[in-house]
């Protein structure tokens, strides 16, 4: 599942989706719902609007909001400040039944963790919707009876960050590479700049004059951060973003690489890392990234497609890469 920020060309059909008896039941007032996507960057612009999509095809819609700036007067006794809320609705009827509710509520939710400064995040579905509120339980919101509302403090949900290497985390990024090399992983050190290669943390991150020695006339430069879990101020990845793309990368190697310390693995970590940085590929003036994988490495193709990949070509692995012998290339557009 990908979010990806809200286009004109998709307000055709959210009015269509409006319009459907299954969606028109809660959204009562559409021309409402369409005036402020119109004008979604203008007085509505403190509310960040995505179409939701499965293997690139839209399914629904969600949005997230600084509550304080909304002028709603629904949160009861609860205070405002660094509050933020969400709607979010299933458009094609599929989709509906198969955990999709679900799934959209815990992404939007990673999103406001992850690109805001929110403490909670509170949502209010009328009382008769017990989908809604069912799928706000399931994602992991409690109910509060005094104020009507479903409630998730942000405290207790892990915060990724992602920052650019800095002393304090030297020890943690030869940690790091201890446990990459002791998990023998198919692909080890994918977006580490190889830190394999290196002994220390001074000499990792001379980056570009370690790459420059290394590749020569291929060289490119390389935005390289770490993933951060802000409540432990722990290491838990390390992504880098190359640019421009030479032959090699275009054919093989890609704009990004990823690595997640094994002890963090499986809990979504690599797509959140992802898309923080995709961002940091727009301000470089990309429209467009390529990633490539393993074809037989699950995790990180679900990370891509998590993140609104479109799959390019698959190709033979003809410069011993990667395990299986075959090499996956996405796109994802920005």
């Amino acid at each position: 599942m990908n979010l990806r920020h809200f286009k004109d060309s998709d307000l055709e059909l959210m009015q269509e989706w409006l319009a459907k008896p299954h969606v028109a039941k809660w959204y009562h007032h559409p021309d409402s719902w369409m005036h402020e996507l119109n004008n979604r960057e203008k007085e509505f612009s403190f509310i960040t609007h995505f179409i939701v999509e499965e293997n690139g095809k839209p399914f629904g819609f969600g949005q997230y909001y600084d509550y304080s700036k909304s002028g709603e007067d629904w949160n009861g006794s609860i205070p405002i400040d660094r509050v933020y809320s969400l709607d979010y609705l299933i458009g094609d009827e599929k989709y509906i039944g198969h955990g999709y509710g679900t799934k959209l509520v815990k992404r939007l939710t990673n999103r406001i963790v992850d690109e805001t400064d929110a403490k909670l995040i509170i949502v209010q579905p009328e009382k008769e919707n017990a989908v809604s509120r069912n799928t706000l339980r399931s994602a992991g919101y409690e109910y509060d009876a005094e104020n009507d509302l479903f409630f998730l403090d942000v405290t207790k949900v892990d915060r990724i960050l992602i920052k650019r290497p800095e002393p304090k985390y030297a020890d943690q990024v030869m940690s790091f590479k201890a446990a990459i090399a002791a998990a023998k992983d198919d692909d080890p050190f994918a977006g580490c700049v190889l830190l394999d290669r290196t002994e220390t943390y001074e000499e990792w991150v001379q980056f570009e004059k370690r790459l420059r020695k290394e590749y020569e006339d291929g060289y490119v430069p390389s935005e390289v951060f770490l993933g951060i879990r802000e409540a432990d101020d722990k290491v838990i990845g390390i992504i880098d973003f190359r640019h421009p793309l030479n032959e090699f990368l275009r054919n093989f190697g890609g704009n990004i690489g990823y690595s997640i310390h094994p002890e963090e693995r499986k809990k979504g970590y690599g797509g959140r890392m992802l898309n923080l940085l995709l961002p940091v590929c727009r301000e470089f003036g990309e429209s467009r990234v390529l990633i490539c994988c393993d074809q037989e490495n699950l995790g990180s193709r679900g990370t891509i497609l998590s993140n609104g990949g479109v799959l390019d070509a698959v190709v033979e692995d003809t410069v011993n890469m990667c395990f299986s012998g075959m090499i996956e290339r996405y796109w994802i557009y920005l």
